[in-house]
């Protein structure tokens, strides 16, 4: 067994008593996407797909397997944090991972740490590719292979006398609200396991991670920097009342380190109301109290399989 083998069947362990924990517990019901899975002792619900899985869903000789989860993308220095199902993987993840690394390439554009690779096209029709940076003036640098011809009619335009060239450059502006939305929810999964999954508003947010080309969940509070590392991982928001949610707090790294945080709803039926709150406050400083729960619960544990509600309701019994 190599050492993703062992890792992925660690997971599978891990999750797979954490999902017993929380079947066990009275009241407690989690349905896989069929809602007929049995009653082994052994099995990985996909925390996306909702796909139920046995040990044998470990063997990549199956179309649709157990996948290693990087949450951040592995591409962003990110680390495993659970299973994904194949499939439900390879139809969005791959394509929400990219828009991710492409907002943090322009965002470090934009700060001038790193140029940009594109193409400069010339008479419309010759295509040279080309660095931009902004670090100090636009600076452009054309690194043709082997000055192809392109290139070369490029240099002869520019050293006659009089010539001048006019150029657009487009910047991408890739959306990333729904690919940090999917790295907050399976780090939330990664650190408070199914219990998480229990959440009223969770299925909405699966069906926006699931679907990113649709509009299912508006105004996804997002912030930009400025988080101690006290906060990294996941937090309950325990003040003021109005915005009660959770917080996720993450780097994503590709030259320098990024931090982000993602507010997701709570787990009562207040949930999603809570994003309605903060839009209130988006043109305003937001001063809130934040306690995080990454070292508070134990997924392997027993008695904390449903540590996270009830850390909730101590943290808001008897408000209103």
């Amino acid at each position: 067994m190599n050492t993703r083998q062992k890792k992925k069947l660690a997971l599978f362990n891990k999750f797979s008593k954490n999902l017993a924990f929380v079947r066990n517990y009275p009241g407690v019901s989690i349905q896989s996407k069929d809602d007929n899975y049995s009653s082994a002792d052994s099995e990985y619900l996909c925390p996306l797909s909702l796909k139920l899985f046995n040990q044998e869903g470990l063997n990549d000789i199956y179309t649709d397997h157990l996948t290693l989860e990087h949450s951040p993308p592995n591409s962003l220095k990110g680390h495993v944090v659970a299973l994904t199902a194949k499939d439900s993987n390879s139809k969005g993840g791959h394509l929400l991972d990219h828009k991710l690394r492409t907002f943090v390439e322009v965002r470090e554009f934009t700060m001038g740490v790193t140029p940009m690779k594109t193409k400069f096209f010339f008479d419309d029709t010759i295509g040279i590719p080309v660095e931009i940076s902004t670090k100090s003036n636009p600076t452009f640098h054309f690194r043709p292979p082997s000055m192809h011809p392109g290139a070369k009619k490029l240099v002869e335009y520019f050293s006659v006398e009089g010539n001048s060239i006019n150029f657009k450059v487009n910047i991408p502006n890739p959306k990333a609200d729904i690919s940090l939305l999917r790295v907050a929810y399976l780090i939330a999964f990664g650190t408070l396991g199914y219990s998480f999954l229990l959440g009223k508003s969770i299925p909405q947010l699966r069906d926006q991670i699931n679907s990113p080309e649709k509009k299912i969940v508006n105004d996804i509070p997002l912030f930009y920097e400025g988080f101690p590392d006290e906060l990294l991982g996941v937090n309950i928001i325990t003040k003021p009342f109005e915005i009660r949610s959770l917080l996720v707090v993450f780097d994503l790294e590709l030259n320098e380190k990024h931090r982000f945080g993602v507010v997701l709803p709570g787990p009562d039926s207040y949930g999603l109301k809570a994003y309605q709150e903060f839009n209130k406050y988006r043109k305003n400083y937001i001063n809130f109290n934040a306690r995080n729960l990454s070292k508070e619960v134990d997924i392997t544990n027993p008695d904390h399989a449903m540590k996270f509600f009830s850390i909730w309701q101590e943290v808001f019994e008897g408000k209103q």
